[in-house]
């Protein structure tokens, strides 16, 4: 049996008024459910229908074919059918195939996510005219949930009232990320920038990657070796200064895995963090009018941050339970495809430096991982999907212009540009989904009993860690 996928056919008729249209006679289908979403449908559509298109297509073809003798459009049909019927055959099976599955979808309501295998193709194509077209469609639909309890849930929300401290620390990070390094005459401390020339050998041979000139580093930041960091503490301008590493197992040279190297370090310059001064000068920098305005303006965007925190755990607390109490058939293709996309992410994560790479050191536990987030992530889109119908829930005119008005203000963008990306190809279903997803949040923790808890910082960042990594 030749195996073919619609693509390699025809693409589906526009809608499914064409695939009703289209027949003469209709399609006859013997459907057969595998379980977990994966369908086999053997069609077989009556020759009726094949003569019918072949000869709307042969009078198609006629107004246009360039045939030796005659001018365009005034070739008998017989002598078209003499030089394109091998093609106008292929070209009438294919539409009829594709009209038969976006009808069987249409009358069955079904929900593909990929267009279909086709066994049989290659038989179609030696089929006699009186004989039906007949073939197997094979397609895995999207998941399927059996919807839990999601109406009177309980759920406890962290909440977090900023404080004082809070906008201190604020304050600190921005004037250290404004911060300037100035030369230092004294010894280096944590947290200043050592700036250093060093030369490793292993075996008294210098290796690749084990030398650098005027190499900037910011002792504390332990992004070098750990012998590094307490070498280089307390060294002043001009000293040179041994250090003896022992190199990770996992290095891509094999010849000098797990060896000592010797490290010779000179101390080119010491430079100190200059912070700038906290005043009202400062404060305008970054935009604002004085540094009480700073500080009003960094606490109320603390306090929005802390709350988005709160309601996030909120509703994936709640979506949990009602994961949890809910039943789901899912393909093992959609989890196949979904674990490839969360192990993509991590390893995107690893390489920008947001996640440490001992987090894929470990295949098994990487794999296993995946899986656990690939399956929360598909049960709780489903979830929402499904709650989303059952609520009649929809996007609206007003719900696409507060989407847009929200980004433009976030990105100091004009509003019209964004409703005009936002209505692309490209991102149009996506940011549908978005809000769609957003206001079904939305109604689940209206429909929830929640009940809130003062909690220290600490513990809400636990938190949203716990529910992310869960």
């Amino acid at each position: 049996m030749a195996k073919d996928t619609m693509e390699d056919t025809q693409q589906a008729v526009a809608n499914p008024d064409d695939a009703e249209n289209i027949f003469v006679e209709a399609p006859v289908f013997e459907i057969d459910y595998k379980g977990d979403c994966a369908y086999e449908v053997k069609v077989s559509v009556p020759a009726a229908n094949k003569a019918r298109q072949r000869e709307i297509l042969v009078d198609e073809l006629g107004q246009s074919a360039e045939v030796p003798g005659f001018r365009p459009g005034r070739a008998p049909k017989n002598l078209i059918v003499a030089k394109f019927g091998k093609a106008i055959s292929a070209e009438a099976d294919s539409k009829l195939l594709a009209a038969a599955f976006d009808k069987l979808i249409e009358d069955e309501k079904l929900n593909p996510i990929t267009a279909p295998e086709v066994d049989g193709i290659d038989e179609t194509k030696t089929a006699g005219s009186d004989e039906p077209i007949v073939v197997t469609f094979k397609f895995d639909v999207a998941p399927r949930v059996e919807l839990g309890n999601y109406r009177g849930l309980k759920v406890e929300r962290p909440v977090v009232t900023v404080d004082e401290k809070d906008v201190d620390e604020a304050i600190e990070e921005t004037r250290g990320q404004s911060a300037s390094f100035e030369t230092f005459k004294g010894k280096a401390a944590e947290g200043d920038q050592v700036v250093i020339t060093f030369e490793g050998k292993v075996d008294g041979e210098a290796f690749p990657g084990g030398s650098a000139q005027g190499y900037p580093y910011i002792l504390g930041t332990k992004r070098f070796f750990p012998e590094f960091e307490e070498a280089l503490k307390g060294v002043k301008k001009g000293e040179e200064v041994p250090c003896t590493v022992k190199l990770p197992d996992d290095l891509p040279n094999e010849d000098i895995r797990g060896k000592e190297a010797q490290f010779t370090i000179t101390i080119d310059e010491v430079k100190r963090k200059k912070l700038p001064a906290l005043d009202d000068a400062f404060a305008k920098e970054l935009g604002h009018d004085s540094v009480d305005d700073m500080r009003k303006a960094v606490r109320e965007s603390l306090q929005r941050g802390s709350s988005q925190q709160s309601q996030s755990i909120v509703e994936t607390r709640l979506v949990d339970q009602i994961v949890d109490a809910s039943t789901f058939e899912i393909s093992p293709r959609t989890i196949e495809e979904t674990v490839q996309s969360v192990m993509r992410d991590i390893y995107q994560d690893v390489a920008s430096g947001r996640v440490d790479i001992s987090a894929v050191s470990d295949q098994d536990g990487l794999v296993a991982l995946a899986n656990d987030r690939a399956m929360k992530e598909i049960k709780g889109a489903v979830v929402i999907s499904e709650i989303a119908d059952v609520e009649g829930l929809e996007v609206n005119d007003e719900d696409w212009e507060e989407e847009a008005s929200g980004i433009a203000q976030r990105y100091g963008i004009e509003s019209e540009i964004v409703k005009n990306y936002l209505a692309g190809a490209d991102m149009r279903s996506t940011t549908h989904n978005r809000i769609l997803a957003r206001k079904t949040l939305a109604r689940i923790v209206e429909l929830a009993e929640v009940t809130d808890k003062e909690v220290p910082r600490e513990e809400l960042e636990q938190a949203e860690t716990t529910e992310e990594d869960a």
